[in-house]
């Protein structure tokens, strides 16, 4: 037969001690609460702003403007019939595709080295005496966006060193005569 433990007559007898809801209680209940509310909320807010550069919206009306303007400006480079090849570096001992440049992973673009862009006239002559503009474009962090002037050797070259990170990227190249964008050339790359 069990033998009862010693302490367990007591424990039955003693009355449990009831706990009042106080105003102090209620206070501190709500402090306690709200207060996790705003350091979450205040933790959300820093890693969102710290990890985006947030989208960029301009108004229907302006990006109508800027539509007709680049529909122009197309058309103006269109009659101009200005044949632009952009070399980005190469990884030393690997050879791209040169049909494919550097759309893929696979290609041999480096991120970092010379660029250079060989502009030629519809006559194939080379067009010097422009301000050219070599824009990496980062597609998801408009942060790491890079705008480099190039160098214009005189001979319808222009030259530029890139430093950026590997990955995907948009390459634009603005050339400009006297403030008037003459032509606009844009492609996607992978950079490794």
């Amino acid at each position: 037969m069990p033998t009862p433990a010693p302490h367990s007559e007591q424990q039955a007898t003693r009355p449990l001690r009831e706990r009042k809801l106080t105003g102090r209680m209620v206070l501190l209940c709500l402090i306690g609460f709200f207060g996790t509310i705003a350091a979450v909320n205040a933790f959300m807010i820093r890693a969102a702003l710290s990890t985006s550069g947030g989208a960029e919206k301009i108004s229907s009306y302006r990006a109508g403007l800027n539509f007709a303007r680049d529909r122009d400006a197309a058309k103006a480079q269109k009659r101009l019939n200005w044949q632009v090849d952009i070399a980005l570096p190469r990884i030393a001992g690997t050879q791209a595709a040169e049909h494919q440049g550097c759309a893929s992973e696979r290609h041999a673009c480096a991120a970092k080295g010379p660029v250079e862009a060989r502009v030629t006239n519809m006559n194939g002559q080379p067009v010097a005496g422009l301000d050219a503009t070599l824009i990496l474009i980062h597609p998801t962090d408009s942060r790491r966006d890079q705008y480099i002037a190039m160098v214009d050797k005189g001979d319808g070259t222009y030259s530029t060193e890139i430093d950026t990170t590997a990955g995907r990227w948009s390459i634009d190249l603005d050339l400009d005569r006297q403030g008037e964008q003459m032509f606009r050339s844009s492609s996607r790359v992978v950079l490794n």
